[in-house]
């Protein structure tokens, strides 16, 4: 009775401390993707041209940054918003989606940090080569765009924490699917699964507005 007892109290710490680490772990991602949103929107405001260049250097992911041999863009831009409704949806569907991977227990903050790295470059890769699949078919459609100051040049680029959401929401989709979430901005609480599956027909329609 005492070993199954200290075997059930010991399991419940651990489970506590991964959950702890977890939701510690959604709260750094939400504050690092809060402080670059305030970055953009303090340089956009004040006109601070400087700031802007290298928010558009070192925080969105296109060709002329890669060129350049910024690699790193393949993860950086994914804690990078420019425009508040944008900024909004991720991260109320980053804070939902990562609740729900904090009580699975077991999964702590490495998992954490893990999906968002390689979610950040999944997306990355599939929106390089749909760009370049793009240009070689010459459909120019409207994307998130960057205008360096001081020149007319436009670039298309990519930044949104949209690879770290559906990488959180495929993981815990296939954990949880059965569990009511409310998603912004349904009003509505809904199965995890079709959250995830209007989630992903949202990233789907606009990657290209």
């Amino acid at each position: 009775m005492s070993f199954r007892r200290a075997f059930n109290d010991s399991s419940l710490f651990n489970a506590q401390a991964s959950y702890r680490s977890a939701k510690w772990a959604v709260g750094t991602l939400l504050f690092f993707n809060g402080g670059v949103f305030g970055a953009w929107t303090y340089a956009r405001g004040s006109r601070d041209t400087e700031l802007l260049r290298q928010l558009e250097e070192h925080a969105t992911l296109s060709e002329h940054n890669l060129a350049a041999g910024r690699y790193y863009t393949y993860v950086t831009s994914a804690f990078s918003h420019k425009e508040l409704p944008h900024f909004a949806f991720n991260m109320f569907a980053l804070f939902t989606y990562g609740g729900v991977l904090a009580s699975v227990p077991g999964i702590g903050a490495l998992h954490i940090y893990g999906l968002a790295i390689t979610g950040s470059i999944a997306a990355s890769a599939a929106f390089i080569t749909h760009r370049r699949r793009k240009t070689k078919q010459r459909e120019k459609k409207r994307d998130l765009q960057s205008r360096f100051s001081g020149n007319a040049i436009i670039r298309e680029v990519g930044l949104g924490a949209s690879g770290i959401v559906m990488a959180a929401a495929a993981v815990a989709t296939c954990l949880r699917p059965t569990i009511e979430v409310v998603i912004f901005p349904m009003p509505m609480p809904m199965p995890l699964y079709v959250a995830t599956g209007l989630v992903a027909a949202v990233d789907a329609y606009m990657i290209d507005k």
